[in-house]
């Protein structure tokens, strides 16, 4: 059961790189291990190269998987080429300090670009999962991968999920939020949550154009101007009246 993909920046989305990867220095400043190929989407790693994914996009909150689903088993899939030492990591919160430690170390060798599968020893059931690449040569290459569960003690159903969005003349960022949305979610058939997405506007200022966003379950409320709580208190009433009908 895949849980989450590992994502690299895109341009339009988020470009900040260290909310999805962190670079460790190198000893050479005149010569870079790394090299992030934004239209393919991939990263290259040298040998010596170190890159950690311990990040807010890339880490897995085991805690909370553990504690409000019925998932168990994890595992790592990485699409890569190339030889690496993957590091298995495990971090928790403690007394205000993050606390990691290495869970598992696996050396993993393609020549061609494979699909890896590695399985996370049993953790603390808090804290986020994550792991580490060492390159052990040059010219090694990460294009993805994605967390998994490999047990669920119930069976699965549809979750269905709403967005809340309070608006006061900022409705242009509401378009292009939206449009990023049409394009990674509700026109691309690969999405997951395509037909288990829906938002919802609340509009403290009137000026929403439901025309000038996509088709689906988007709905926009106007009402008076009664601050950031009243519009995301209003958003959270419309979803729970809504909730019936998608159950």
């Amino acid at each position: 059961m895949k849980l989450q993909n590992i994502v690299f920046p895109k341009p339009g989305v988020c470009c900040e790189f260290e909310m999805f990867f962190r670079l460790v220095p190198q000893v050479d400043p005149q010569k870079s291990s790394y090299n992030f190929d934004m239209k393919k989407q991939q990263l290259s790693v040298d040998r010596s190269g170190c890159v950690f994914f311990d990040t807010y996009f890339n880490g897995l909150s085991v805690g909370k998987w553990m504690k409000y689903t019925s998932v168990s088993g994890f595992a790592l899939t990485l699409d890569l080429k190339g030889r690496f030492s993957v590091y298995l990591l495990h971090s928790q919160y403690v007394n205000g300090l993050i606390v990691q430690h290495t869970l598992d170390v696996v050396n993993v060798s393609c020549a061609e670009r494979t699909q890896v599968r590695l399985e996370f020893p049993k953790c603390e059931p808090d804290g986020a999962i994550s792991f580490r690449l060492d390159s052990l040569e040059d010219g090694g290459c990460l294009y993805g991968g994605y967390y998994s569960a490999s047990a669920c003690s119930v069976a699965p159903h549809t979750v269905k999920l709403a967005l809340n969005i309070c608006n006061f003349n900022r409705e242009a960022y509401i378009y292009r939020n939206f449009g990023i949305l049409q394009k990674y979610i509700y026109h691309n058939p690969d999405s997951q949550l395509r037909e288990n997405l829906c938002a919802f506007i609340a509009d403290n200022s009137g000026t929403v154009d439901r025309n000038k966003l996509p088709e689906g379950d988007i709905f926009v409320f106007p009402q008076g101007d009664f601050g950031g709580s009243g519009g995301f208190t209003r958003g959270l009433m419309e979803v729970l009246a809504a909730k019936e009908k998608y159950e």
